[in-house]
């Protein structure tokens, strides 16, 4: 299932298209970093789902029912995203700015979700609303390494991995540059994910 936000920074959504990773023959590989799910993680793309022309994406994995959400935020070519990547590239790493822009993100991701009814969406949302802004708050210094990593990689330089603990992680993929940051919600992973293609 691709749940599609419908805000004002995604008004091109009716393009996306969702790949099923059961298709081995694919150009370019989907990669965990990008707006991909895949909850086995066994390294070959048997498992899950991929959105090809997504640059930006809340992911929802749900560890125990082996099911994710993936809410596209942007799309290839995007102007909401080049904007995004340059305002971020342009923010003090240490400060607070950049903690402001990704709590943005996250609001406008959280407002988009409404709980539906359906059995496997049994995602949180007041627990994140009360958790992401205090976890984003808590681990600054941390977001700001990795939007340095980031920022690095778009520009060539490795992948980095910054942050693997219990409630929060951050990375950026070493092959594909994407930030991967991810924020324990009970027993499931909220996962923003997002290309340095600008």
């Amino acid at each position: 299932m691709v749940r599609l936000a419908s805000n004002s920074l995604l008004a091109t959504l009716t393009t996306a298209m969702c790949v099923l990773l059961n298709s081995g023959s694919m150009a370019e590989q989907a990669g965990r970093e990008k707006c991909t799910c895949d909850l086995e993680r066994s390294g070959t793309n048997q498992n899950g789902a991929w959105v090809k022309n997504a640059t930006a994406c809340w992911l929802t994995e749900f560890h125990q029912s082996h099911w994710c959400d993936i809410s596209v935020e942007s799309l290839e070519g995007s102007q909401s995203h080049s904007a995004l990547v340059q305002t971020l590239f342009k923010l003090d790493a240490g400060g607070s700015d950049l903690v402001r822009a990704f709590q943005t993100q996250f609001e406008n991701f959280i407002g988009t979700t409404a709980d539906d009814g359906k059995a496997t969406d049994d995602f949180d949302r007041q627990t994140a609303r009360d958790a992401v802004p205090v976890l984003l708050k808590d681990k600054q210094e941390e977001i700001g390494e990795c939007v340095n990593a980031f920022r690095d990689a778009s520009f060539g330089k490795g992948g980095k991995s910054v942050a693997d603990e219990e409630k929060f992680r951050c990375s950026v993929g070493q092959e594909s540059g994407w930030l991967r940051m991810e924020f324990r919600i009970g027993d499931d992973w909220l996962v923003y994910a997002l290309s340095p293609k600008r």
